[in-house]
């Protein structure tokens, strides 16, 4: 027998009805499981960003949805990839495990808000904080006495070498 929980969760809200059988979370997220808006601590990272880009830049919700929806068809919000900025920051770049602390929610939010809110292009001190905070989190090895990161081809590079992606558009 089911728990009432669970027949709550398959019938209100994965079932198409009492007593029908429902969709499973992997498809209602269409295959895309490894997709870090399905993460509550992304969830979280998102709606503050989305309220602070609103508040001081006055970006549009239509616009940055639009941003979103065209960078989760190009899996630049995939998970452990290493070529989606997510990996390292909500993901170990080395254990592959889910990261839930409030440091990387808030590196979550510094750079969702770089990359939908044009890149920090007036504040050369806050880029380069990111920048840094980035490549530690995406640290995997040492070459020598020198840290190595995995930037956004997935090779390993120095921290000089390093860069933060380009700020993302709603297109190409």
């Amino acid at each position: 027998h089911k728990s009432m929980l669970e027949r709550f969760r398959t019938d209100r809200l994965i079932g198409e009805g009492a007593g029908k059988p429902g969709k499973s979370p992997f498809e209602l997220r269409g295959g895309r499981a490894d997709n870090i808006l399905f993460l509550p601590i992304a969830q979280v990272a998102l709606v503050r960003a989305v309220a602070e880009l609103q508040r001081q830049e006055g970006f549009g919700l239509k616009e940055m949805i639009k941003c979103l929806s065209f960078h989760e068809n190009l899996d630049d919000l995939v998970l452990r990839s290493k070529t989606a900025p997510w990996f390292g920051i909500l993901c170990d770049p080395i254990h592959g495990k889910i990261r839930r602390q409030k440091r990387y929610e808030d590196l979550c939010v510094e750079m969702m808000i770089y990359l939908l809110g044009g890149g920090f292009a007036e504040d050369r001190e806050r880029r380069e904080k990111l920048r840094d905070d980035f490549f530690e989190a995406r640290m995997g090895a040492t070459e020598g006495d020198e840290a190595m990161a995995h930037d956004l081809s997935g090779s390993l590079k120095t921290k000089e070498a390093f860069r933060l992606p380009d700020p993302w558009s709603a297109s190409e």
